[in-house]
């Protein structure tokens, strides 16, 4: 065989990967981030199997709108079993070992090309596991909270170096990170470079204020009558506390809420004390619908159980009038969040004092790219991707920090006040997301390194033949 023959089916070369990482119906920034990287991977006509423990995740922390029709030929998903509580002492969940144990039967009879940590807890540990046992070259992803927060700790940091020093290739996002990564031993020939993926697009600017989808129409359209109601809540919540499943059944909105032609504003997310949601709430309270018009908010949340109670008890208690313009969304498939983004007027992003330094959050992206106007701490417009070109009150709001409820509100209330004025913005915002998103990778993190497996493998082969 030639070189050129052996570019030839190098190029054709299908191969099989297995991730072991995060995955719906589990929320969240890497869960999406895999799933899209998984599907574009399988668009191309590789063969991807996910191994997750994502099934096991609180319900407060699953995804309860449009997951059970996300599927596709050619990707798998193998969720490891739930072993009884106590089945010994002192009782830890045996999630690694579990993982390691799945991906183990999957290469026991059938070739895996490439095997892909995505998360260095317990996900990465797990595939440097496999990858040592099968001799199988091995991917490491990470996150902002896995180099941020977990490499703190000297244990954790002392296996993470080990993985680190296993893994064939590495994709790392941002500088941070890369110094971060640097100290547990990455080297520059394990880097593959991979931008980031362009967000999911709405598929059309709204010609007015007036949004593309009504929340009561979405709501229908992917979950149908049943939202909100006692038997829904009780079924979703079974697991949760009882308190928590009547805080939501407290908060059901009216279907004359949902189906109302007024502004919305939003805020997506895992509820946490440097999120902002309290401050939304306070904020929100000083809006004055004779000044500023009616408006009605909307929480798409997710956390521990104990904060999402407390989210709701504080408004329910604090801001009985605030609550009854509060629509509570189930959290959306990532898939679904342009069509759900697109039906909101304003989307809030209120980080303050999070202190994860690699933190990529990429909802400013997504939010402007659907249509909305995007009001933002400056901590916030720091770490998104995009941040360097959003400009207050050209394609933005900024507000120094979330606790200054006057400053929150008086952004907040102008743009439901002056509708030209947010419409610009929302305008503005899409209009500079078009320009941005044009410049992402298309390809994803697993196309990627299957880019970069069949180089090395091409230079492998060249190397034999001369």
């Amino acid at each position: 065989m030639d070189l050129a023959s052996v570019k030839s089916s190098e190029k054709e070369a299908l191969i099989r990967i297995i991730v072991i990482g995060k995955f719906p119906p589990l929320q969240g920034g890497v869960s999406t981030l895999v799933w899209r990287s998984a599907t574009l991977a399988v668009e191309a006509g590789h063969k991807v199997e996910i191994v997750t423990n994502s099934a096991k995740s609180v319900p407060s922390n699953m995804i309860g709108l449009g997951c059970d029709a996300r599927t596709m030929p050619g990707l798998r998903v193998h969720q490891i079993a739930q072993i009884p509580e106590r089945s010994f002492i002192p009782w830890a969940r045996p999630d690694h070992s579990q993982l390691v144990g799945k991906a183990l039967s999957l290469t026991a009879t059938e070739k895996c090309d490439l095997l892909v940590g995505w998360y260095f807890e317990p996900y990465a540990v797990a595939a440097a596991s496999v990858a040592l046992l099968r001799n199988i070259p091995l991917a490491v992803l990470h996150a902002g909270s896995d180099v941020g927060r977990l490499t703190r700790y000297e244990e954790l940091s002392a296996t993470y170096k080990s993985v680190i020093s296993k893994a064939d290739y590495v994709i790392v996002s941002g500088d941070a990170a890369q110094q971060k990564l640097k100290h547990l031993g990455l080297k520059d020939r394990q880097v593959v470079d991979c931008g980031s993926l362009p967000v999911v697009q709405q598929k059309k600017l709204p010609s007015s204020a007036k949004r593309e989808v009504s929340v009561a129409d979405f709501i229908q359209k992917h979950l149908g009558p049943t939202i909100g109601s006692k038997s829904w809540v009780r079924r979703t919540y079974a697991s949760c506390d009882t308190a928590l499943q009547d805080a939501i059944l407290a908060q059901r909105p009216s279907q004359n809420l949902l189906s109302e032609d007024t502004p919305i504003i939003a805020m997506f997310g895992k509820i946490h004390p440097a999120k902002g949601f309290e401050a939304l709430l306070a904020a929100a309270d000083q809006l004055d619908p004779d000044r500023h018009g009616q408006f009605r908010l909307m929480l798409n949340l997710s956390g521990d159980e104990d904060r999402v109670l407390t989210l709701l008890n504080l408004l329910s208690s604090r801001y009985p009038r605030l609550a009854k313009r509060t629509v509570l969304c189930p959290i959306a498939h990532p898939a679904l969040m342009p069509e759900l983004l697109g039906a909101c007027s304003i989307v809030c992003i209120l980080d303050s004092g999070f202190g994860i330094v690699p933190h990529q959050p990429r909802m400013a992206r997504e939010a402007l790219s659907a249509g909305a106007a995007v009001v933002a701490t400056v901590e916030s417009i720091s770490k998104s991707q995009i941040g360097k070109y959003m400009q207050h009150e050209l394609n933005c709001m900024i507000v120094d920090v979330a606790s200054d409820a006057a400053d929150l509100a008086g952004c907040m209330g102008k743009l439901l006040q002056d509708r030209e004025t947010l419409r610009r913005l929302q305008i503005s915002g899409r209009a500079l997301s078009a320009v941005v998103e044009r410049s992402a990778d298309p390809r994803g993190p697993l196309l990627a390194l299957i880019n970069a497996a069949k180089a090395r493998d091409f230079q492998s082969k060249s190397r034999a033949l001369t």
